[in-house]
């Protein structure tokens, strides 16, 4: 089933715009001065964890700075919307010092 999930949302896996859309690709081709503030968050119990994991990993091999949080819940609503309002609570911190 979640195969099917991620094929249906970025294509099959031979499919050449799933590869150069691939998120740990293209962490791997960003410089430094173009590395965004990153903030991941998922649910204890998403389907999605394992993924994130990984790349979480991989921000930690390539020394790129980020913030991860996993939190109760699953791939749902309530998830999302808790921690929009934290990032956009750090965002708004950042844009007020501009």
């Amino acid at each position: 089933m979640f195969q099917k999930l991620i094929d249906g949302v970025f294509g099959p896996r031979d499919n050449p715009e799933r590869a150069r859309n691939d998120p740990f690709a293209l962490i791997k081709k960003l410089t430094p001065e173009k590395i965004p503030q990153l903030y991941l968050a998922i649910g204890s119990s998403d389907s999605l964890l394992k993924e994130n994991r990984d790349f979480v990993r991989l921000l930690s091999e390539l020394e790129i700075p980020y913030e991860y949080r996993e939190v109760p819940g699953q791939h749902e609503w309530p998830v999302w919307d808790q921690q929009i309002q934290v990032v956009l609570a750090k965002q708004a911190t950042i844009i007020g010092a501009r």
